[in-house]
Parts: C-alpha cells; sequence; structure tokens
C-alpha cells in the first residue's frame, strides 16, 4: 500500500465525516447526560442511602455511565460506518477518487481508519470527562490504571461495528443500512453474550435452529459481546471469564476474513458499475 494515498485519502474523511452534525450532536447530548445525570443518580443514591443499610447504588453508577457510553458510541459507530463509503457512492464521487491511482484496498483502509479515529477521539474524550466529573463528585470512585485496557478493547468493538457498518452499506441506503447495521450488531452481542462463557464442548449441545444460528455467528464475526464483557470486566477489576490470548487469536482472525470479503465485495460491485 502506498503511504501517502493512505494519508490523503485519510485525512479527507477526517474532514468529511468531521463535517457531520451526527458528531456535533452526539457529544452535546453525552455532555448534557454525564452532568445532569450524574446530578440525578447523586441525589437517588443519598435518598437510597439515607433510607436503606442495605443497597449500595454509589457503586454501581460508574459502570451504569460507562455502559450507556460504550452503547451511544457503538450507535456511532455505526451511522460512521453506513456513511463512510455510502456517500461516496451516493454522490457519485466514489469513481471520481478511484480513477486515480488508488488502489481499492488503500481507498478501504483510509475510509474505516478515518471514521475510526473520528468515534476514538469521542469515546476518550466522553471517558475522559466522565472520569473528571467521578474525581472530584465521588469520593469513593478509585482510578485504577486498567481503565486505559478498557479503551484499547472498546477501540476494537469500534473497528468491527465500523467495518460491518460499512459493509452493509454496499447493499443498502443509508436509512437501510443504519436500521440492518443495528440489528445484526444486536444479534451479534446476544449471540457473544449468551454462548461466550461456555465451554467449547457446551457450544455443540442441544442445537436448535436459533442456538445454531448463534454459533456460527459467534465464530464467524468479531465477537462485539465478548469484547464488551472484557471492557466491562477491565473497569470494574473483575476477573475475566474469557481466555485473552484465544480471544485476540480470535478477533485477528474474523477481522481479517471480514476485511478481504468487504475488499472482494466493493472491487465485485466496482466491476458492475463499469
Amino acid at each position: 500500500m502506498n503511504i501517502t494515498n493512505l494519508k490523503i485519502l485519510f485525512n479527507n474523511t477526517i474532514q468529511k465525516e468531521s463535517r457531520s452534525k451526527a458528531l456535533l450532536f452526539a457529544f452535546l447530548f453525552t455532555i448534557f447526560m454525564i452532568v445532569f445525570v450524574n446530578l440525578g443518580m447523586n441525589m437517588i443514591v443519598k435518598y437510597v442511602s439515607d433510607t436503606s443499610n442495605v443497597i449500595d447504588l454509589s457503586s454501581q453508577k460508574i459502570g451504569m455511565f460507562y455502559f450507556i457510553i460504550n452503547s451511544w458510541t457503538l450507535f456511532l459507530s455505526i451511522i460512521f460506518g453506513v456513511n463512510t463509503i455510502r456517500s461516496d457512492l451516493d454522490s457519485q464521487v466514489i469513481d471520481q477518487i478511484l480513477s486515480f491511482p488508488i488502489e481499492r484496498i488503500e481507498y478501504l483502509t483510509a475510509r474505516i481508519l478515518g471514521s475510526f479515529f473520528i468515534v476514538n477521539i469521542y469515546y476518550l474524550l466522553s471517558m475522559a470527562l466522565t472520569t473528571i466529573i467521578f474525581i472530584f463528585s465521588d469520593d469513593k470512585f478509585i482510578f485504577h490504571w486498567e481503565m486505559f485496557l478498557t479503551f484499547a478493547v472498546m477501540s476494537l468493538s469500534i473497528l468491527s461495528v465500523i467495518t460491518l457498518s460499512s459493509l452493509f452499506s454496499m447493499f443498502f441506503n443509508k436509512i437501510f443500512g443504519l436500521v440492518f447495521s443495528m440489528m445484526f450488531c444486536l444479534i451479534i452481542f446476544v449471540a457473544n453474550s449468551t454462548l461466550g462463557t461456555l465451554k467449547f464442548a457446551e457450544l455443540f449441545k442441544s442445537l436448535g435452529v436459533l442456538k445454531s444460528l448463534g454459533v456460527g455467528l459467534h465464530f464467524v464475526f468479531p465477537r462485539i459481546g465478548v469484547l464488551g464483557d472484557i471492557s466491562g470486566a477491565f473497569l470494574s477489576g473483575q476477573n475475566l471469564p474469557f481466555n485473552l490470548f484465544y480471544e485476540g487469536i480470535h478477533f485477528i482472525l474474523s477481522y481479517t476474513v471480514l476485511f478481504l470479503f468487504f475488499l472482494f465485495v466493493f472491487k465485485r460491485q466496482e466491476n458492475h458499475r463499469s
């Protein structure tokens, strides 16, 4: 791959996608949510603490906030994933871009990495803002270095969701691509969460239609749900119920296959447009 071409397309992707109103809306919404919901949660925690010595909501508050931010970030990943290539197709500038001496893999890589960079910056800022608020507003909050691993693992989920959404955008317009990507990622997430902690032999016991479908999705695609569980475990300091080496190998293999299939589909559709 030509590094110069990648840099040009990467910068073009950031310029194109950063003009999206969705990014500004998402960040303003996140600030509103973190500040005002935190105030509301503090009132609830104080009320429950005064009336009950059994329930401790304060320790669960940060987990709930990060769950909301992670979910919102993955939704943004779908939006940017669907838009990054679909917008080029709809505006018919893609053929003009590809008329230059640019490899198709360079185009796909730059578009995906550009969107990945934007969403990651948003996620990093949201995490930083949330952490700062908790440090100054919650005396029970303890910062630990494993939180950086939360960001690293979540980045893999973001990359997977953007790539899947970009692939689906080749077959649907933006609205249908958005809906289909949301449904497909949700199904993968449910399959991963259900099957992720099972032993290998248990995966193939009592196979019905739905479980067979879930097992297939669990093995073929990057495990968004498992990555989310690992990220949450790092955040809360809990023991990991997964083999990190095995999950890392699976992610590398499954994402490589996904990207190569995406490249195949992209080249095939380009031949049909010609």
